[in-house]
């Protein structure tokens, strides 16, 4: 297990495609107390986490870790303590948008048979990609991989062009296939899937306070996260809300977790596959001065019923991770084709 540990750790800085600073490029520009108090400050007043530790202790050792370094690279592993204090396993701190600091708590009970060169395959974005397809006369097919950041209104317009293509087959079942969703931006995932929701509230998040929370909605035909939406004009409707049958695994992450969330609950619909990763929290993306910027869980997932997820998605029935989706091999998405049909 240790080793396994290690290699997920390293295999994670390769699949964000994000370097680790090092000692060559440092540049020995001070001390950098006063961005580490602002990091502290920032963790203490936003982090999901806040009330599980004694700030005043913590506060202490951080800084006494960091001791009288010369570069933001050099106090990383007071950083990492930070996060592992608060137990953000989602949360990250970058400096000059190279990653400095996270925290890994290891693998769950849920991870068993977890394969790290598979992870690597899904959050690399190189092995599985979107597909919508028919895969019966009344069944359509959606597999939703995780999004990079970019132009959102570009991607959901695009996603969701190729759902309605499907759509005008008219199938009245889907399958949304979320086993190899590594995550990342979630907006044009969820405006593109509008037609598979339904209308109204799908969902939101669960923090400390009620400020806190946010509210997933379906309006007018558009995702909406609190007040905004990306507004893309227009998508194909449905005569009756489609029965759906969605796929996970312990490879689906983050907003792949987040898009899952908002099928719990939801009418005509079930769960294959296997638990989430466990990733299920909202970050921010917290700029602490021109080089250094901060990204920490600050709430929970919550279904459109107001449960909260704080460890994972639990499917409704169990089968394991199919590496080759559509294949001959693939009991998940057999058994979810059968359910579909009853």
């Amino acid at each position: 297990m240790k080793v396994a540990n290690k290699s997920f750790r390293v295999l994670l800085f390769a699949c964000l495609t994000l370097l680790v600073y090092t000692k060559s490029r440092a540049q020995k520009d001070g001390t950098h107390t006063n961005t580490l108090k602002s990091i502290l400050d920032h963790a203490q007043s936003a982090s999901l986490y806040r009330q599980n530790v004694d700030w005043n202790q913590l506060r202490n050792e951080v800084l006494e870790r960091a001791g009288n370094r010369a570069s933001m690279e050099e106090m990383q592993a007071a950083l990492n303590y930070l996060l592992e204090a608060l137990g953000d396993e989602h949360g990250k701190i970058f400096f000059q948008q190279n990653v400095v600091a996270y925290y890994f708590g290891g693998l769950k009970d849920h991870h068993k048979g977890f394969d790290v060169n598979i992870y690597n395959d899904i959050q690399s974005g190189q092995k599985y990609s979107f597909e919508v397809k028919m895969l019966a006369s009344d069944i359509g097919y959606v597999r939703l991989c995780g999004m990079p950041m970019g132009d959102n209104y570009k991607m959901a317009e695009e996603l969701g062009r190729k759902i309605c293509y499907v759509q005008d087959d008219l199938p009245q079942n889907w399958v949304l296939d979320l086993r190899y969703n590594g995550g990342g931006n979630m907006f044009p995932m969820a405006e593109a899937l509008v037609p598979l929701l339904g209308e109204g509230p799908v969902g939101g998040t669960d923090g400390i306070l009620d400020a806190e929370d946010a509210v997933w909605q379906v309006k007018d035909e558009n995702f909406y996260y609190g007040d905004f939406t990306l507004a893309i004009p227009k998508k194909c409707l449905f005569s009756r809300l489609p029965k759906i049958a969605v796929l996970t695994s312990m490879y689906t992450t983050s907003s792949g977790e987040a898009i899952a969330v908002m099928y719990k609950g939801r009418d005509n619909t079930r769960f294959f596959g296997q638990k989430t990763l466990g990733m299920t929290t909202v970050t921010d993306w917290q700029p602490i001065d021109e080089n250094t910027t901060m990204s920490i869980s600050v709430s929970y997932y919550k279904d459109r019923k107001g449960k909260v997820y704080k460890e994972y998605v639990e499917p409704d029935e169990y089968f394991p991770f199919e590496e080759n989706p559509l294949s001959a091999n693939d009991q998940c998405l057999k058994r979810a084709m059968a359910w579909l049909k009853e």
